[in-house]
């Protein structure tokens, strides 16, 4: 019942997707604004490198709308980008430097806001729910900034200082808080965003194991049994072979052989759709799990988690509404000029193992033990008696409001002494 890892992968690749693509978006967007602002406030050489430059972010997106859907590794590009994208804000202060500060104020190298740029790189880099890339910005950004700070150092950086106000006030560059933006950047920027990313990472794949969860049991149990399941967290426990008092349900239907043999195959599988369709119903209705479909019947089973008290009332309520089920659809195939169905039911209670049975590669939730097979003997048993529904003796002191009609003691194959078994109207 858990997630299935391809699944998960698949989805988490959408979400990629879907991330790169707006990261693609987003680099349009700046190589735009990059090129109207180069053109209203730059002139000469300055002009001249900021389109240069914006060929870069315009470059990253068309490799992205272009070439995504083709790439298998998705984190390689990814971080392949969030490479391009670090050192292309070299730029910044160099521009800077080069264009207006020039040698005569190297400070411009390291007295900038590039780190608040670097963490803004982070986050839209966090968009993709992989932390790989937020972290890569982060430790080429630490690179960038302190390359920049010897380059200032070679240039001629005016003297340091250890006081932020006189760093504000003069050229003087205040060390320590140069410092301390690199390692806030790296620790509450694009660490905390790497670490959002990975967040969001996990949460897809609980996501989807989830949803492969609900989707697996909502073929056997009732929306009321997985609601409880999911939202209290106990499947896993729930899943656990352990014994339990159980009330298994055997229906299936008469002569259905010899009826397949003059039917096409589209046919059948479209009657015998209809059917299953209004018995699980049924079953869902009282709170009941199918727990396999035997080609033209199916096993039902009542309080499989422990919390269903009233599992053999369930049970008997089933068959009838089953039995009222069966009484609609012929009424269907009479006005079609169809012969009609017939079916038989057998209920036993009683102890039975619950949980996981199979191997690693293939698991089956089921329940096993002479509970289920007396449950099956007692549906066969229906055709010597001559009746559609009978329970067993442990059903009807479980619910002896049950309109029934007493049958005797019948032999069960399989068991040595005979059982009383009951027939019920309705």
């Amino acid at each position: 019942m858990s997630g299935d890892p391809i699944y998960k992968q698949e989805l988490l690749r959408t979400y990629e997707l879907a991330g790169l693509r707006l990261l693609a978006w987003l680099h349009l967007g700046v190589a735009v604004v990059d090129i109207i602002g180069a053109i209203i406030t730059a002139e000469g050489m300055l002009l001249i490198s900021n389109l240069v430059v914006a060929i870069i972010p315009f470059g990253i997106f068309l490799l992205i709308m272009l070439r995504v859907e083709r790439v298998i590794h998705l984190e390689r590009l990814g971080l392949l980008i969030a490479l391009f994208d670090s050192i292309s804000l070299l730029w910044l202060p160099t521009s800077w430097y080069l264009f207006q500060g020039n040698a005569s104020a190297p400070e411009l190298l390291v007295k900038n806001d590039l780190v608040v740029f670097y963490i803004l790189l982070a986050a839209i880099h966090s968009i993709t729910l992989r932390p790989g890339q937020p972290l890569l910005v982060g430790v080429v950004g630490a690179l960038v900034m302190t390359g920049c700070y010897w380059w200032a150092v070679s240039a001629g950086l005016p003297p340091v200082t250890n006081d932020w106000l006189t760093s504000i006030n003069t050229r003087q560059l205040d060390v320590s808080s140069f410092w301390f933006k690199i390692w806030f950047m790296l620790q509450f920027g694009c660490g905390t965003l790497a670490l959002l990313a990975w967040r969001g990472r996990q949460l897809v794949a609980r996501s989807a194991s989830q949803e492969r969860s609900i989707t697996a049991l909502s073929r056997y149990f009732s929306p009321a049994i997985v609601s409880e399941l999911i939202n209290n967290d106990s499947l896993s426990s729930a899943l656990n072979s352990q014994q339990r008092d159980v009330a298994v349900l055997f229906v299936d239907l008469v002569s259905f052989t010899h009826l397949s043999e003059s039917l096409p195959p589209t046919e059948i599988v479209s009657l015998l759709a209809d059917y299953y369709q209004r018995m699980v119903a049924c079953v869902f209705a009282n709170q009941g799990s199918v727990d396999k479909f035997l080609g033209d019947g199916l096993m039902a089973t009542f309080n499989l988690l422990g919390d269903q008290p009233d599992a053999a009332r369930q049970a008997v309520l089933t068959g009838v509404a089953m039995q009222e089920a069966l009484r609609d659809l012929n009424e269907l195939r009479r006005l079609d000029n169809l012969s009609p169905l017939k079916q038989r039911i057998g209920i036993h209670f009683g102890a039975a193992v619950v949980g996981n049975v199979g191997t690693p590669q293939r698991m089956e939730f089921t329940v096993i033990g002479d509970t289920v097979n007396t449950a099956s003997r007692l549906q066969e048993i229906c055709k010597e008696l001559r009746v559609d529904f009978l329970i067993s003796a442990a059903v009807y002191q479980q619910f002896p409001q049950a309109p029934v009609k007493d049958m005797g003691e019948v032999s069960i194959r399989g068991k040595s002494d005979p059982m009383r078994v009951y027939a019920v109207s309705g």
